[in-house]
């Protein structure tokens, strides 16, 4: 009969380690790829990161309504009337 060699399972938490390290890397390279696409198209408009960010904050403090102000002046429907 065979002998079975005995599993140990700081072997084998070292093994599951190893693929979870190696995933978390493969995810941040993928991240980071896209982080780079991104920053280039914001560079390409003359924009940092924190220029959108402020923005952000920005166009939600407009609500609903300025939101769709601002849409319709996109579209070329102008600014409402009476303002």
């Amino acid at each position: 009969m065979a002998k079975q060699k005995e599993i140990k399972f700081q072997d084998l938490q070292a093994a599951y380690d190893a693929e979870d390290a190696a995933k978390e890397q493969a995810a941040i390279r993928e991240v980071t790829e896209r982080a780079k696409k991104f920053h280039a198209r914001l560079d390409a408009m003359g924009l940092k990161y924190r220029d959108l960010l402020e923005l952000e904050v920005l166009a939600h403090s407009l609500g609903d309504m300025g939101h769709n102000i601002l849409l319709g002046y996109e579209r070329g429907e102008g600014w409402p009337s009476g303002t």
